[in-house]
């Protein structure tokens, strides 16, 4: 066919709608910036340990996306119910926090009881922004104790400016009577989105990645968009030159695809500018011994350098060698922040050590530091706004921009795979029509 689609990034929202647009018959041109397949959803292996890009996990919900992932994996996928909690001033508090509220100090579950009746008395839940609404709906107990704190050292940025848009599923708000009853009984309900996940059984999340590439054709490694000519349709490609096109499926950041759109009207650009998100940089640890049975930890106090801990060994035990711990860090900064690789490598084994997992630096074996830029999009009170405005005048030139990064949203593995075949579905009617 004459009409050629350009598909920028070779993560699986970008595999995934190669692969549909394949199955219409149209072969698209993909390229790569990086030197493998995968993006965010790629493993490393160094030493036996195998590395994610810190907790990559599948929770499937739609039956088309489900089978495709399994039949992808060919059974080299396991299910998993999550084991998961909160490092509280020294205490393991099963997740999520507003449940379990008998496994904090007296003083505390009273603190948090009496704040949430007061709340639940008021029966007025604030929409205008996370923290507000988080102070109406839980109270400023479990609010000041996990919720806010929390959030503020995962996001970045003040939580007074943030929308509730992103939340759908990601922030479990158990019925009132459960909170009531967790604060006087350890039953250790399992809630949440995530109550149950799947996992490669060897290879990483990276195994999905690589055999998706396998259905979306030719992928052209090392090969960045530079810049983009909207009207004349052109992109300038690193390692190729200039290409014409007809469409642009892009799931590269959509804030860097503005940026990089030569004649994008002022407009557009302000609205670009406008989207923000925090930076996450991944330690990855190969430790000598097993240190955990939890599937991860999170950390909402101060003292801690990472938000997260998270075990691979215990998402699949080929993971790590035999009665070892392969195990990650998560550390949130702003998105033009940066932070000194040398001195947070000390920060996280002191702060291993206070908790008890490791004894001695000699306890880590292999340590690989990665890095998210952009991370999570931050939901502030203009984001959708200024995305409708970015999107109406991309898809105006043929331009569809989707995935995580594409659309700029807080979205999940299986939903990234979703938006790729959707898009490659809308791109391909597009094209058959004429």
């Amino acid at each position: 066919m004459r009409e050629k689609v350009l598909i920028v990034g070779a993560g699986l929202s970008g595999m995934s709608c190669a692969f549909q647009l394949r199955k219409a018959g149209i072969s698209p041109l993909i390229i790569e910036k990086e030197a493998y397949c995968g993006g965010l959803a790629a493993s490393f292996n160094k030493k036996g340990f195998t590395f994610d890009y810190s907790g990559h996990l599948l929770h499937l919900r739609w039956s088309n996306t489900t089978k495709l992932i399994k039949n992808l994996l060919k059974g080299n996928i396991i299910k998993i119910k999550r084991n998961s909690a909160i490092y509280f001033k020294g205490n393991i508090i099963p997740y999520p926090f507003q449940a379990n509220l008998s496994f904090l100090s007296d003083e505390e579950r009273n603190y948090c009881v009496e704040e949430f009746l007061k709340a639940l008395k008021k029966n007025s839940v604030s929409q205008r922004n996370f923290k507000e609404w988080s102070i109406s709906v839980f109270g400023k107990g479990i609010s000041n104790l996990f919720m806010l704190p929390y959030n503020e050292k995962l996001w970045q940025y003040p939580l007074n400016e943030m929308s509730l848009k992103w939340m759908g599923n990601f922030v479990p708000v158990p019925d009132p009577s459960r909170i009531i009853e967790g604060a006087y009984s350890k039953a250790k309900t399992i809630s949440g989105y995530n109550g149950v996940f799947y996992y490669p059984l060897n290879g990483g999340i990276g195994a999905l990645s690589k055999s998706l590439s396998k259905k979306a054709g030719l992928i052209n490694y090392g090969c960045e968009l530079i810049n983009l000519k909207a009207y004349k349709k052109i992109a300038i490609v690193n390692g190729i030159g200039e290409i014409p096109y007809s469409y642009i499926a892009n799931t590269s950041p959509l804030k860097e695809l503005i940026e990089k759109t030569l004649d994008a009207p002022e407009k557009i650009k302000k609205a670009a500018r406008k989207l923000r998100s925090n930076t996450v940089y991944i330690l990855n640890l190969g430790l000598r011994k097993k240190v955990s049975s939890h599937h991860w930890l999170y950390f909402p106090q101060k003292e801690y350098p990472f938000y997260r801990l998270g075990f691979y060994d215990n998402f699949s035990p080929f993971c790590a060698p035999d009665s070892k711990s392969s195990i990650y860090a998560e550390i949130a900064v702003k998105q033009n922040e940066s932070i000194d690789l040398s001195l947070s490598l000390k920060e996280v084994i002191a702060a291993l050590k206070k908790i008890g997992f490791i004894k001695k630096d000699e306890d880590i074996e292999e340590t690989q530091w990665l890095k998210a830029s952009p991370a999570y999009a931050f939901y502030d009170l203009g984001m959708e706004n200024s995305i409708r405005t970015i999107n109406d005048w991309l898809n105006s030139h043929g331009i569809f921009s989707f995935g995580r990064y594409g659309a700029w949203k807080y979205s999940f593995m299986e939903e990234n795979i979703k938006d790729g075949i959707e898009t490659g579905e809308m791109i391909s009617e597009k094209i058959l029509k004429k």
